[in-house]
């Protein structure tokens, strides 16, 4: 009798698992948990969603495995790598897969559509023994579809929440509240001195004091308390009872514990008078009340999401609130746990966790800490700790492990919070979150946590200045909050931040030409020169650069302050890779590190400011700020491994949920270091990684990160390495090499350095000389033009006016371009003139016939546009920025190795084109008139093919189409 091939459910429930993990989920098959009594369970399948698991019970139709999944909902919840489960799926397969051999078996389950599913919650622990209507019949509907829609709706977790709410929608809920119960405070009579909080942060306080409440009066252990209080219960916030009646129930806690989460928000309720204080309190009561019903409670960071969107000071200090997913990625990328540092770490071991020092010297409100604090908690989970283990973990976390510094109060007190929601089963005494002075203190400037530099004259290694006021810091502990002096932990494990940008500014017009963007906050201007004078002094001798900001000061902190072998995660603009400012930064990382990470998003998504959200652009790592940015992760090393490689990861998508974070992490870290590798998670390609010796990488540009598409980053390693491109050499030099530059912008028309004044448009009957100034694109859209701007010569300067002029030329060098409305990299004035602000003039140093026109010629044609996008700093989307720093060694086509002959073919041509309008850059390849161009830049190089560069030109369009924001 021949035996009929069989496919047995395990196998399909193996091959579900294995489909899962190729989605980037982190499934598992045929696991055994033992629930409270010791009795064993096997699970078909189950998720870990980092916050909770889910079980997937399979069986053959007509069976649904829901029999199955009721005995696995239990109360507690079974517990799996330290997650409860708290979500189940009920799966039928369809019958004829039985009958199937098992590879044949495999195929239909993933091309089949009638697979059965059906989910519920396990409403007794995950709404807080409260069964909603919308759930009351504990079972969705059965669902047909594939096990494609299985993997997304598990992707989607979040949304499937009680009512369906996700938690941007949370955000905006929060959000509404905030701003209606704000409208309200703002009506509050002003009494003595302007209140320090204003109404938006105040009502933000106020409820995540509620939310806090809520999550200890559901989830406080009382046996964690002294015994004094063991008997006492956290109540909840009553929805009928006014702000009196609340104020009482906070003072009842503060008697207990949690002071940096209550106290700000009591004494806050305190001052605020009645009636306000009741309807205000009123609107966040009901807000809270609605969060915890929906489950998003747990959510570790409701209210960073909207902090710094609300947070008056935050575009004096420029903090950026890090997205949720990016910290997860951060975190994750750091705490490989294949990485040298970690391999051999035990991460069961709770005495070599407690060791473990970990600081983000920018905290704001905590949301990296959180990130690391959840990332090791894993790591422990997966070394199957007891819940009172992981109990013990998690209290060393917050109170010995996870270092916070910033200097807005209310960041602190945020930062508390955030890392407190985390554990709000046993009592967190003394944080280590500390609000550093910033600001004039007793006739010194203090500069937050910049004065940890050693080149500090406050808390660094000089010598210490004698002060009236010798505590440099506050710390908010479980009973109050202490004024003490502090010292920045030495020998780190990991330093991880987003640091403040803000950086020295150029003076605009007469009325501020003082004003200087780091210290913009300071209202007095004798203020201002001492807080600049001190960070001149402390950034002196080091790497950071007042041009690049301040967060090129948080580095050379963190190199500092790391031990060897520890790491650095850190969020910086994408001007750190290309940016001559940074130069010195990038000189100190190949030096000092070993490079792990450098990871930058091409993700065109723009999010406008609106229903709560704050906007933001999809090239950026951080909430709020329209400047795109790199994920950097490092190692301090002694010795460099000759052969160390980075690698740069290119995204086309920016994560957005916590999921796809975690599963993009996942695939990051499950691939080698050699070659191009896409990131492909199902179907999805979310980009490629492009690997690199750390050796070959100059300090000029780091260009891995330019382009998605990998091959562009070939084509412009050949051009700038090699002089190459498809096989036929490029002379290039650098841009100082051959020119002179005109003068700076400041040096032209700044209000007191300046010995010009400026005026728009040019008038031949006023006195003064014609200038170029402003790059309006509908107006300049060819490469020869006429001055746009009058130079009026300022009295009792005329020697130094006509030594300036004396730097006139016509061959003007654009300073900013943007590809999607731009398209003059370069211009032929049709007299000498000096550029001004949007552009500063190039003089030949040998002045042969046809170099100025050649050279236009070559910054308007592919292969200049093309070195231009690599080299220049990219500070938004689809723009590219070259200082007169910068263009330094700007590469561009050797003039000298032409000959006399091509320079006069090369003029010719520019003389017929020079007139015709060109398309914008984002269309250079179907514009005629920048293929002409592109056909003389080939016959000056002798190229045979005029068509040569046409394939960086489709190129670089197909990179538009993926990002049409460029």
């Amino acid at each position: 009798m021949v035996r009929t091939a069989s496919t047995h459910e395990n196998l399909l429930n193996s091959e579900l698992a294995r489909y899962l993990r190729r989605q980037g989920l982190d499934a598992f098959e045929e696991q055994v948990v033992r629930d409270s009594n010791n009795r064993q369970h096997i699970i078909d399948v189950l998720v870990n969603l980092d916050e909770f698991a889910v079980a997937i019970e399979a069986e053959y139709a007509p069976q649904d495995g829901r029999s199955d999944a009721e005995k696995r909902l239990t109360s507690p919840p079974l517990i799996w790598q330290g997650l409860p489960i708290l979500f189940v799926y009920a799966v039928s397969y369809p019958n004829e897969l039985k009958e199937m051999a098992p590879d044949e078996a495999f195929s239909a389950l993933v091309a089949s559509k009638k697979i059965i599913y059906s989910q519920r919650y396990n409403v007794s622990t995950a709404f807080g023994n409260q069964v909603s209507d919308s759930i009351d019949g504990i079972w969705s509907l059965a669902t047909v579809g594939g096990i494609a829609e299985i993997a997304e709706a598990l992707h989607n977790y979040w949304v499937q929440t009680e009512k369906g709410t996700g938690i941007d929608k949370t955000v905006q809920l929060v959000s509404k509240a905030i701003e209606d119960a704000s409208e309200i405070i703002a009506q509050q009579p002003q009494i003595g001195e302007k209140d320090s909080d204003p109404a938006s942060t105040k009502a933000l306080i106020w409820l995540n004091a509620l939310l806090f409440q809520e999550m200890l009066s559901r989830y406080l252990d009382t046996s964690t308390l002294d015994e004094k209080f063991r008997d006492e219960l956290i109540p909840r916030p009553d929805p009928d009872l006014g702000a009196k009646h609340l104020i009482e129930q906070w003072q009842d806690i503060l008697r207990i514990n949690w002071w940096p989460i209550f106290e700000v928000a009591r004494e806050s309720l305190k001052q605020t008078p009645s009636p306000i204080d009741n309807y205000a309190i009123n609107i966040l009561k009901r807000a809270a009340a609605e969060i915890a019903e929906q489950g998003a409670i747990r959510r570790h960071d409701i209210a960073g999401r909207i902090f710094h969107r609300l947070l008056d000071t935050r575009k004096f200090l420029a903090t950026n609130y890090t997205t949720i997913p990016a910290a997860i990625m951060l975190a994750g990328l750091a705490l490989d746990g294949h990485h040298p540092k970690w391999k051999g770490f035990d991460f069961g071991d709770l005495e070599a966790i407690s060791k473990l020092k970990i600081v983000d010297p920018a905290c704001g409100s905590g949301t990296l800490l959180m990130a690391v604090v959840q990332e090791i908690l894993k790591h422990t989970r997966r070394n199957n700790l007891h819940s009172h283990e992981q109990m013990k973990v998690s209290k060393s976390l917050l109170e010995k492990v996870v270092w916070g510094f910033d200097v807005v109060p209310a960041a602190v007190h945020l930062a508390a919070s955030t890392l407190a929601m985390s554990e709000t089963r046993q009592l967190i005494d003394k944080m280590n979150l500390w609000r550093m002075k910033y600001g004039i203190y007793w006739g010194m400037a203090r500069l937050g946590s910049l004065d940890f530099l050693d080149t500090s004259d406050t808390l660094g290694n000089a010598a210490r200045l004698p002060l009236v006021d010798d505590t440099d810091a506050t710390r908010a502990h479980g009973y109050g909050e202490v004024e003490e002096a502090i010292s920045f932990p030495k020998n780190c494990d990991l330093i991880i931040a987003n640091p403040p940008y803000t950086r020295a500014g150029s003076p605009g017009d007469r009325a501020n030409t003082d004003w200087n963007p780091i210290f913009g906050s300071m209202l007095d201007e004798e203020d201002q020169k001492r807080m600049n004078a001190a960070l001149k002094r402390t950034l002196k001798g080091v790497e950071a650069s007042l041009l690049a900001g301040l967060g090129s000061a948080f580095v050379v902190l963190a190199n500092q302050k790391i031990a060897q072998g520890g790491r650095i995660a850190f969020v910086l603009p994408t001007a750190a890779l290309t940016g001559s400012s940074w130069k010195r930064i990038r000189q100190l990382l190949l030096d000092q590190f070993e490079i792990d990470w450098v990871i930058a998003s091409h993700d065109s998504q723009v999010r406008s400011s609106r229903g709560g959200l704050p906007g933001r652009i999809f090239t950026s790592f951080s909430e709020s700020t329209k400047i795109s940015e790199t994920l950097i992760v490092a190692t301090k090393r002694t010795h460099l491994n000759e052969n160390h490689v980075v690698r740069f990861v290119n995204l086309r998508c920016n994560p957005v949920q916590i999921i796809d974070a975690l599963a993009v992490t996942r695939n990051l870290l499950s691939h080698g270091d050699s070659g191009s590798q896409e990131i492909v998670i199902g179907e999805k390609v979310w980009g490629e990684i492009v690997c690199a010796q750390q050796r070959k990488l100059g300090t000029s540009s780091w260009l891995h990160t330019a382009f998605i598409q990998s091959k562009l980053i070939e084509f412009a390693n050949q051009l700038t390495c090699n002089g190459s491109f498809r096989e036929e050499h490029i002379p290039l030099i650098e841009l100082a090499d051959q020119w002179d530059f005109g003068p700076y912008e400041m040096q032209i028309k700044s209000p007191k350095q300046g010995i010009f004044d400026i005026s728009e448009g040019f008038d031949a009957l006023r006195a003064g000389e014609p200038a170029l100034w402003h790059h309006k694109a509908a107006q300049i859209s060819t490469m020869n033009v006429s001055a746009n701007a009058q130079l009026q010569p300022r009295p009792g300067l005329a020697e130094h006016q006509s030594l300036m002029l004396k730097k006139a030329g016509k061959l003007q060098f654009a300073r900013e371009l943007r590809f999607n409305t731009q398209k003059l990299g370069a211009v032929v004035t049709d007299r000498k003139m000096l550029g001004v602000r949007s552009w500063f003039t190039l003089n030949p140093k040998e002045g042969r016939e046809g170099v100025e026109q050649c050279m236009c010629l070559w910054l308007n044609s592919t292969p200049g546009l093309f070195l231009r996008m690599i080299q220049a700093n990219r500070p938004y989307p689809g723009r590219t920025l070259i200082t007169h720093t910068s263009a330094l060694d700007h590469l561009v086509l050797d003039l000298n190795s032409v000959p006399k002959k091509r320079l006069l073919e090369g003029k010719k041509a520019f003389e017929k084109i020079k007139k015709k309008k060109l398309l914008r850059v984002s269309k250079m390849d179907t514009d005629s008139v920048r293929q002409n161009i592109d056909a003389a830049v080939c016959d000056l190089i002798g190229i045979a093919d005029r068509n040569h560069f046409a394939s960086i030109s489709v190129a670089l369009v197909n990179e538009t189409l993926v990002n049409p924001s460029i």
